[in-house]
């Protein structure tokens, strides 16, 4: 009820592919929790098995957690965390990636109480900070020019969560003490269940193999459009960045491409001059970030990054003609 502090309750989905290590870390994480989410859920687009899947329900059951398990003939993110949507039993609903570690005990406490206090249902979504190596304690030369060079052509910027003219992101990866209010939410992050009742997560944005990009930013900026989404500072997980089932190289680049075009034609419904020549020059930006780097110090990875980005103008270009 509206005006009331509420007790709510999560269910936890976890979107699956072929990686039962990563699958084990990330749920012996979830068990370490001070509070414990009231429901498992997780969706394999893979083959886990009976025998790791007995072996988990029991794990999860045995803290007093319900499990639910199912198996997709289809696979894709975004058919993974709708359906785990539309399967979930209670309020607050935490997406989790399969190769995340939750770093912090309080993380699912700390979450559910800033919907809990939010008694008009304002706040639609919340995230916390995620980083991806813990031993990483000095930022490198080479990553601050990639940065500088990306702000210069409108790929990113300083200023904190927003979405840019250009439709690209601003980071969430800067370290804030206090909690601040973004215009979207990226990877791991939890929603109001009420919020699946007027969105879903565009399947458009999936590639053939079930990968995606920007299809988190897609989802939660049309969410802001409504709903507050909140990023909080202290909720920190690891992203492991598992290689099993991830697209790599040439494909990831092409997908880029190919998804940023979509989100800006989809998501910047007041689009000015400005922000297609922003849009443009971002677009020009990543082909030459990466040319640079790459006759700086010829790698086959940079390369096939370069061949991506070619080949994301060509699926634009077959995009337009066909509009």
């Amino acid at each position: 009820m509206r005006g009331e502090i509420m007790d709510l309750k999560a269910s936890l989905i976890i979107p699956t592919k072929d990686r039962p290590h990563d699958l084990d870390l990330c749920v012996d994480s979830i068990m370490q929790q001070d509070l414990l989410p009231n429901e498992v859920i997780v969706i394999d687009d893979g083959n886990l098995g009976s025998e790791f899947i007995h072996g988990l329900k029991a794990r999860i059951e045995m803290k007093g957690i319900a499990f639910l398990y199912s198996k997709k003939t289809v696979c894709g993110i975004c058919k993974s965390r709708n359906l785990g949507a539309r399967l979930a039993s209670h309020d607050i609903l935490f997406f989790v990636d399969d190769d995340i570690i939750i770093l912090d005990k309080q993380y699912i406490n700390s979450i559910v109480k800033v919907y809990e206090i939010d008694i008009d249902g304002r706040i639609g979504g919340v995230q916390g900070p995620f980083i991806e190596n813990m031993n990483k304690t000095k930022i490198k030369l080479r990553d601050k020019i990639w940065f500088g060079l990306e702000m210069l052509f409108c790929v990113r910027s300083r200023k904190f969560g927003k979405i840019l003219r250009s439709s690209f992101e601003s980071s969430t990866s800067f370290v804030f003490s206090e909690i601040k209010k973004v215009d979207y939410l990226s990877g791991c992050c939890s929603y109001r269940k009420e919020v699946f009742k007027e969105y879903s997560y565009d399947e458009c944005f999936e590639h053939a193999k079930g990968n995606s990009y920007r299809e988190d930013s897609d989802f939660s900026y049309r969410v802001s459009g409504k709903y507050e989404l909140i990023f909080l500072p202290h909720a920190l997980i690891l992203h492991t960045h598992s290689p099993s089932s991830r697209l790599m190289g040439l494909q990831v680049s092409r997908l880029m491409v190919r998804n940023s075009y979509c989100f800006f034609r989809k998501n910047m419904l007041n689009k000015t001059i400005i922000n297609y020549v922003c849009f443009i020059w971002a677009m020009i930006g990543l082909l030459c970030i990466r040319v640079l780097f790459y006759v700086g110090r010829p790698r086959k990875n940079r390369f096939d990054e370069i061949k991506g980005i070619l080949c994301g103008y060509y699926d634009i270009f077959n995009i337009i003609k066909t509009k």
